[in-house]
Parts: structure tokens; sequence; C-alpha cells
């Protein structure tokens, strides 16, 4: 209170959350989302508590470049130790959401090059995620290959249109995901990191937790610093992929907060633009996420 007295000690307060309180985090998400004049699909999980939290979270929504992380993760099971043109591939796919690469990375894990080969690894990273329980998140053809694959007989049955569960987005019918598949598969990313999880027994030794690691590494570096980002203090380690299309976006990561470790999956999509003509970032992402962020961290 004295102007003039010095502070010589400062006491930092940190404020615990009590168990069973995400109904509370809940009721503040869906609160938030009365302004939103879409469809919003949120997964949280607590990776310190086992707790989860859902809203729309069996939604079907466009997976985006959201599914670069499957592929990511397939190309590091098929190919083992990256050499350094693969690597380069992984850097574009994942900080700069290149579809190419994320092409190239399919063809490669399935052990050929071109849209042909990419088509066929498209597949097994569907058979990985269907195996692994995600029955309603699918890649099923390459990025941009549709045409392609049409004109070659190559293109495989859509999915279809109202899958999962109410309410139903335009989710297209070869890329999609839910929230809580893929707030699951993130978490297995981080428990592979950790030595456990169904990802490694799928892969049966052909992935590593050095390489679960490794790909986390690759997702917290810097990019796409709106959309989750932008609810997140900036010193907070994140690993994270972002995805959108003009009536969609969508952000999944892990949070590595103060007071807790947590994955969180962000959908939203409306029947028009979602932001603008260019997909600039929605702040009604960013919002929920710092929302989320907030729960866990309240001080």
């Amino acid at each position: 209170a004295d102007p003039h007295q010095l502070i010589t000690r400062t006491v930092v307060l940190r404020t615990e959350r009590s168990a069973g309180t995400l109904a509370d985090l809940e009721a503040a998400l869906r609160q938030q989302l009365q302004s939103w004049d879409g469809i919003a699909g949120i997964a949280v999980h607590d990776l310190d508590s086992g707790e989860w939290m859902g809203i729309n979270d069996g939604t079907v929504f466009s997976g985006a470049s959201v599914m670069k992380v499957p592929i990511m993760v397939y190309a590091y099971a098929k190919l083992g130790q990256l050499n350094d043109q693969q690597r380069a591939w992984v850097e574009a796919t994942i900080l700069y959401s290149n579809n190419s690469t994320a092409n190239y990375l399919l063809a490669a894990g399935a052990g050929g090059r071109g849209l042909e080969s990419a088509a066929k690894g498209a597949l097994e990273t569907t058979a990985m995620l269907h195996a692994l329980g995600l029955e309603h998140t699918s890649i099923l053809v390459p990025y941009e290959s549709t045409d392609w694959l049409a004109q070659h007989g190559m293109l495989p049955e859509r999915r279809p249109e109202r899958e999962g569960a109410e309410p139903y987005t335009d989710a297209g019918g070869f890329i999609r995901a839910t929230p809580h598949d893929m707030a699951q598969f993130f978490a297995m990313l981080a428990q592979c990191s950790q030595g456990t999880g169904p990802l490694l027994d799928y892969w049966q030794g052909a992935l590593t937790p050095e390489a679960c690691a490794e790909m986390i590494d690759w997702l917290v570096r810097p990019h796409d610093a709106q959309r989750m980002m932008a609810g997140i203090p900036d010193e907070v380690k994140v690993g994270h992929k972002g995805g959108w299309l003009l009536d969609m976006q969508a952000d999944v990561g892990i949070v590595y907060s103060p007071n807790r470790t947590y994955v969180a999956a962000i959908y939203l999509w409306r029947d028009g633009l979602v932001s603008d003509g260019n997909a600039s970032p929605s702040p009604y992402l960013g919002a929920l996420s710092h929302t989320i962020y907030s729960f866990y961290n309240p001080e």
C-alpha cells in the first residue's frame, strides 16, 4: 500500500482445479457457443486424470489438414529412420501444411511414388485409424487427388453423407474426422512418446517412443500462432495441428499447461464462411481455446 516501500518478497498463489468440475467447463463452453451460428465440436482429455469432456464430439467434420498428423505417424512407422528428403517433407507438411508433401509421405510409406502409391498409403492410414477404434475418422484419398483417381478408376467409395452423431455438417466424402477421435489420436501420440499405448501395440515395433517424441517436437515448433494458440500464453508448450476450409476450421493439440497436460480438439463449421473468403483464423476458435486453458489454469 505504501508506494515508497520496496517489495522484498512476492507470494504467488496457485489455485488447483477441484476434481469433478468438468461439467463447469462444459457449461461455460456451451454458454460461449450460444453466439456461434453454426455447429461446434469440442473434445477435451485431461491426460493427468484421464477425464473426458465433449460437446458434439461425435459429430463428423471435414478432416482437413489435421489429418496430416496421422499421415506423419504412418510415414514414421513405415519408413523407420527418415532421410533428409523425407524430413523436409514432414517439415513442409506440419509447419506449412503443404498438401503435396503430405501426399509424398503417403506414397513413400506405401513404398512408391506418385498418386497411385499415395492412394494406397491413404487407405493404409485409414486402416490404422479404424483399427485404433477411430471408426468415423478416415483419409480415403490423398489431398487434391479425387479428379485424378476418378479418371483412373481408382476413386474409393465415399463415406455416407450422414455418419456419426447429430448434428451433421458438410464433411465431404473422403477426408473426415470427429473431435473425439482426433483427441484420442493425439492422446495416443502422447502415450506413445512415453512408451505406452495402442499406437505402439498396433505397429508392433515399427514405431518407437523416440519417434513419437520427435513427432511431437515437430508439432511444437512455431507455426499457426492463431486458432488454438490465440487462446494460450506464448510461453506454453503446445503440440498442435490446425486445418481449415472455407466452411470449417479446426485445431487439435497437446497442451502442456502449468497445472495440467490436456488434449483439446476444437472444430467449427457453418453453412457459409467460417470467417471470410481467405479462411482467416476464426476468433471463436481462439476464444474457446482460452476458456479451456483458463479452466485448467485459473490463476
